[in-house]
Formats: C-alpha cells, sequence, structure tokens
C-alpha cells in the first residue's frame, strides 16, 4: 500500500539495511491521528515501518517539522534524531511551536531525549540538520542560540556536538580559543561513523588564520586533536573567495569520507583552473582540490553543476545531483 501523503529527506544506513524519512501520510502505521509531519523507520530486512517520532510515554508530536536534513539514524538502527516543532514531547519544551529542536529517539528502550537543551538545563533555544555516528553517542547539529553552550557569546547559528552519555554538548564550530565563531554562521554538519570528524559551512571570520574573506566556506573539526582546518582551498592553494548570496552561495553541503581525509562539497565560484561552480573534492592529505562535477557536452571545460554532493565513507565514488 502506497503512503498517501508526500515522504521526504531519507536518510540510509551505510549497509541500506535502515532508511529514515519524514512523511506526512496517514496511513504509514495504525493509529497516526495526529495530523502531523512524522519520522519513520523502514528496517528492509524485516519489512517493518515503525513510528519515530512520539515521546518517552508514546505521545504523538503535536506539530511538525518540514526542513530538509530533517533525521538521521545510527548504523543498527536503534537510535533515531530528528527535528520538529512539536511542544509536547519533553517537559523542558516551553517556548511553542515556533522553535525547532532537534529530538532523540532510543527504539530499543522507548525513551525519547531532548537534545537541543540550554547548558543551564532549562529549554530556550533552537536545534536543526542533526547527524548522528554509527553507533548513535554522538549528534552534530545546528543551533541559532547563545544559551545552548556557555562559550558561544552570540546569536549567529554555530555546530554543537551532543554527547548520549552525559548530555554533554561540545562546539564543533569553535575557534582556536575555544569560543564559537563570530561574524557569520556555521550549518549543516555531517559527523563520520566514529564520531572523530565533523565537517560544515561557516561565514564565519575567525574559525581559522588562513581565511580572511567574508564567503561561506567549509571546515573540518578534528575532536581528537581539537583543531578547526579550512578545509575550501582553491587547488592553488589560496582561499576561496566567492561571494556569500542566493545567486552565489560560495561553498555548501560538505560531506566527509569515514577517515576525513575527503571531503566533498559545492563551490559556488570557479576553484580550479577550469571556470565552473559545482561539485568538488578535497583531498586533504594531499592538499589537492578537484572538479569532479559532469562537464556539459557544449562545454568540455565548463562543469554541469552537480548540487549536494556526497562522498562515501570508503571515499570510493562521490554521489551529487
Amino acid at each position: 500500500l502506497l503512503a498517501n501523503g508526500d515522504s521526504r529527506y531519507p536518510e540510509v544506513t551505510e549497509d541500506g539495511r535502515y532508511v529514515v524519512f519524514q512523511s506526512v501520510a496517514t496511513n504509514l502505521v495504525a493509529g497516526d491521528v495526529n495530523g502531523a509531519a512524522d519520522v519513520y523507520l523502514v528496517d528492509r530486512t524485516l519489512g517493518t515501518i515503525t513510528l519515530v517520532s512520539v515521546s518517552t510515554l508514546g505521545v504523538q508530536q503535536n506539530f511538525g517539522s518540514y526542513a530538509p536534513r530533517a533525521c538521521d539514524v545510527s548504523d543498527d538502527g536503534r537510535y533515531v534524531a530528528w527535528v520538529t516543532l512539536a511542544t509536547n514531547l519533553s517537559t523542558y519544551d516551553k517556548f511553542g511551536s515556533g522553535d525547532r529542536d532537534v529530538y532523540y529517539r532510543d527504539l530499543t528502550a522507548g525513551t525519547t531525549t531532548l537534545v537541543s537543551i540550554a547548558y543551564l538545563g532549562d529549554q530556550r533555544d533552537t536545534g536543526w540538520e542533526p547527524s548522528v555516528s554509527a553507533d548513535g553517542s554522538l549528534v552534530s547539529f545546528t543551533s541559532g542560540s547563545w544559551l545552548i553552550h556557555p562559550d558561544d557569546s552570540d546569536s549567529n547559528d554555530d555546530v554543537f556536538v551532543w554527547h548520549r552519555s552525559t548530555g554533554y554538548l561540545e562546539i564543533a564550530s569553535q575557534t582556536a580559543a575555544g569560543y564559537g565563531g563570530t561574524g557569520g554562521n556555521s550549518r549543516r554538519s555531517r559527523i563520520t561513523p566514529d564520531g572523530r570528524y565533523v565537517v560544515f559551512e561557516s561565514s564565519a571570520t575567525d574559525l581559522h588564520a588562513d581565511d580572511t574573506t567574508t564567503s561561506q566556506d567549509i571546515y573540518l573539526r578534528d575532536r581528537t586533536t581539537g583543531t578547526t582546518e579550512l578545509v575550501s582551498y582553491n587547488s592553488d592553494g589560496t582561499v576561496y573567495s566567492g561571494s556569500y548570496s542566493t545567486s552565489s552561495p560560495g561553498c555548501v553541503e560538505a560531506a566527509v569520507s569515514a577517515d576525513g581525509r575527503y571531503v566533498s562539497f559545492y563551490g559556488g565560484r570557479w576553484m580550479t583552473d577550469c571556470e565552473a561552480t559545482g561539485a568538488y573534492l578535497r583531498d586533504r592529505t594531499d592538499s589537492v582540490t578537484e572538479l569532479i562535477g559532469i562537464p556539459r557536452w557544449w562545454w568540455p571545460y565548463v562543469s554541469g553543476d552537480g548540487w549536494e554532493p556526497q562522498v562515501t565513507d570508503d571515499d570510493s565514488k562521490v554521489l551529487m545531483r
């Protein structure tokens, strides 16, 4: 039986067994009566579908969410993080339907936890764009609240990492001094399966000494060494200098291989000798930036764009649209 409403924003585990997605359909599971966009998990091996977006008590969320990067899942299918406008999933969520929040569901234990919670223990901030490590122990996400961490001093968007075991939040979009980046927003993170690396896009001006421009750039946080690295260098070693705007979005949509060596992203201005926008791949080991968008048939030196490039965990392929 096909879904009777739109289903969007899927994420798939590395082995292809589990798929999470968001849907406004009302016939995917019995008893779906909340009239909101919900998050579901499909087990392709067992042929089952599970409603994820409920409280610990099993209450269905009273508001949904329609944002891209709406959900993610651990490799074993046990843990799912999602973004929602709901106000009835946690006693900490007090401020109405205008705030997006990140929640985390343990499907084995049947518990739901608020991830985007202020460091004072009183929910009054926001969160979206979750990315889950392979074992589900870590979740990276975006928040625009300066109350979520004591070392975040402004209301610009920053990237954070939540620890399941302790509830601790760390800043991933972090300067050398240990503070959240300023002068711009940091967004759309992805965390590697082992949780060591977090990639994200940012227009902040103080995350790396080489970044002297105001354009949107790609960064990588190495949580083991405690360093934030600029990734979006041009092929000649200079720093990307494209402008950030609707028509020229700078460098966006970063993804990273499991070992952290390769980072794929979209560049809104040419970064190689081939004057083209499109998908790029950065080899951090060899310090090489390569245009990987498919050339147009009428001019082999111009890229065919290549939006939303995503390098695979084993770095053997890059998928794009």
